[in-house]
This record gives structure tokens, sequence and C-alpha cells, in this order.
């Protein structure tokens, strides 16, 4: 797998191919979800070096892009 990706859904399907999204801090993404207001990811973030797991989050950038990942305290 690629990672997190995203599309646009228009009731049937995406209107286009799916595209990577990155989230700076965080290499590996897992179980994601968005708040209602679509600003804030909480995901879970993998290391692969160590297989440790950290809850984190990402608040949406003014450009649509994801900020720093920064763990959940």
């Amino acid at each position: 797998s690629d990672g997190l990706r995203r599309c646009t859904w228009n009731g049937s399907g995406c209107t286009a191919a799916p595209e990577i999204v990155s989230i700076p801090g965080c290499s590996y993404a897992a179980e994601v979800s968005m708040t209602d207001d679509g600003l804030y990811l909480y995901f879970g973030c993998g290391d692969p070096a160590t297989g440790m797991v950290t809850i984190m989050y990402s608040l949406r950038q003014q450009d649509g892009s994801w900020g720093q990942a920064v763990p959940v305290d």
C-alpha cells in the first residue's frame, strides 16, 4: 500500500483517481478519522523501525495540506 489516500465522493464513486495524502511527521498513518468540520485528522502513526504506534492528530492548513503530526496527550 502507498499509505493514506483521499478522493472526492459523488454519491456513487470517486470523481477522480485517489490521491496520496502526506502528513508531515508520520511516515505511516492508519485507522484515520476526520472531525465533522474537516479540520482535524486523528490517526495511529506507526514507526516501522520500532513497531510502536502513537495516536496523533493533524490540523488542515489554509492551502488544504495537513500540518505537522502532533501526539495526542
